[in-house]
Parts: structure tokens; sequence; C-alpha cells
């Protein structure tokens, strides 16, 4: 690996340890975030041990230099520094997840297998899952325990993917069940997905690669979460606002039409408002008397 511009050698304890500065670009699929540094040493026999993250606020975190070199890392010289892109490998950050694999007497796609453990009854390739349950099941961005994840057709799988949620972890992570995946028709359970959206609204995760025992390189988009509980549709009366919360003194998001069909997601208690989503993506709280069931 190239050192960087203003590398420099030090004597520490009869060892000699060579170290480089270098502009950092670092490219994490939870945060795009551009560090000011990185110093990295070498160990003993040479090799590059670990690399420094130095912050704009001074912070240091350690990054060990395979994770850096294993994930096609590009070195780019100009303007007197060199910069160093790689995407990092991204541990599971919940303990007690044991990701397993198994082969089963009788193999399995990942839709009759979602079907069959979630119980949401959809059929027709997994990509086109999300506007079949358009009225019939509740949709939203938000992972439940027991919903179906719908990831999108790409240009490797045209039919897409859907995997069932068994755990959430935190905001930003989830533990699915599927079959299927790679297409080898085996089922996959306890598999980590973490959400590396930018606004932290699930529309792009990766998936736990379990041979590997780390998060998988490639970034797949994701429709939303299908729900067990069947959809409550109703229709606004009048031109009704969206507010931010369940109060008219919060901030207005947005004023829909008289006759907008709108995905009732829950009632707050002890208020007159319900939460609402349009489409599958949830819009904010709408006044009660504003909406009626749309029969």
């Amino acid at each position: 690996m190239a050192r960087g511009i203003g590398s420099r050698s030090r004597a520490s304890g009869g060892r000699t340890r060579q170290w480089f500065l270098v502009g950092l670009s670092l490219i994490c699929g939870a945060c795009s975030t551009t560090h000011d540094q990185i110093t990295g040493s070498t160990s003993d026999d040479g090799t590059l041990a670990h690399l420094v993250v130095e912050d704009t606020s001074g912070t240091l975190t350690t990054k060990p230099a395979s994770d850096v070199l294993s994930n096609n890392a590009a070195f780019h010289q100009g303007a007197g520094l060199t910069t160093v892109k790689y995407r990092p490998i991204i541990r599971a950050s919940y303990p007690g997840i044991a990701p397993r694999i198994i082969n089963p007497r009788k193999r399995l796609q990942c839709v009759p297998y979602a079907r069959m453990v979630s119980g949401i009854q959809i059929f027709g390739d997994a990509h086109t899952w999300w506007q079949r349950a358009s009225g019939k099941f509740l949709r939203s961005q938000s992972p439940k325990v027991g919903s179906v994840m719908v990831i999108r057709g790409n240009r490797k799988s045209r039919h897409g993917h859907v995997a069932v949620v068994t755990r959430v972890l935190n905001k930003r992570e989830i533990v699915v069940d599927h079959a299927n995946w790679l297409n080898r028709e085996r089922i996959h359970i306890g598999t980590p997905v973490i959400d590396v959206s930018a606004k932290n609204d699930w529309s792009a995760v990766r998936v736990w690669y379990t041979p590997g025992d780390r998060y998988g390189a490639n970034v797949y988009p994701v429709r939303g979460f299908i729900h067990a509980k069947k959809s409550k549709l109703f229709k606004t009366v009048a031109n009704a606002n969206i507010r931010r919360g369940p109060s008219s003194g919060t901030d207005r998001i947005a004023t829909l039409p008289r006759e907008t069909r709108l995905e009732i997601l829950e009632k707050v208690n002890g208020a007159p408002w319900y939460r609402v989503a349009r489409r599958g993506r949830e819009l904010g709280y709408v006044y009660a008397p504003l909406v009626e069931p749309a029969g």
C-alpha cells in the first residue's frame, strides 16, 4: 500500500514504526462522514496493523487495517494528499445473535416461506408484494416483529426479495428469517439487517453475510414493511392538514384535498387524532373529524 504525503519514521523502544498521514473519505452504509485524517501504523513484521481515524471533533476511532484493505480500498493522489475510500466491515452491534443457514429437506423460495411464517397471504413475485398489499394489509416504513420486508428488484434479482422480521434491535438494526437468499433455496435464520439510508427511513439496507460473519457489501433498496394487520382505508371529507404531532399546535406538513385516501396506522389514545400513511409512506397526524371510512 502506498503511503501518503507526510510519511515519516519514528523509533520506539528499539523498534521502527512507520506512520503516514492521509485524507480519508469514509464511506459507511449507516453514515457518510468525512474525517480530517487517519494515521496508520505497521506491526513488527512490517504489515499494516490498524488505522486511527480522527474526526473534526478530535474523537479517535481505531479501525482494523484488514477491514479497510479487504473492502476494495481505492487510493487517489491529488492536491498533495492521498485520499482513501473504502467500505468498512460493519459488525452486528447486538449480542446474542446466532445467524445460521439451514438446508431443508424441501427447498423453498422466499415468497412461500414469508407467506408461511408471517401469515400474510399475498401471492406473486416478491417485488409485487408491496403493490398487492395496498388496501389489504397495513404498510409502513417502520419494521415490526412479524412484518414482511420487501426488497425491490434490481439487475441481479428482477424478482426482488421478501423476509420476515423476527426482532427489532434498535432504530437501525433488525433480525429477519428468510429463504432463497443469494438464490440457493436454503433457509437463513436470525439474519441481521442494518438500515443504511441517509434519513433512517429503511429505504436502503445491508444484509448479514453469514458465511463471512459480517454484513455484506451490497446495498439493497427497500419498498417498506407489510404488516399482518388489515389495512383501514379512510378518505378525507374536506381539505385536511397533516400535522407533525397529534395537535393543531404542531407544524403543518401538508394539506390534502377532499377525497384523498389514507391508511390509518393508529388512533391516538385519549385524543381525536389518527396517525396516517399514504401509499405505504407515513405522513403524520390528521384530526379525526376530517376523515371517514373509505367504504
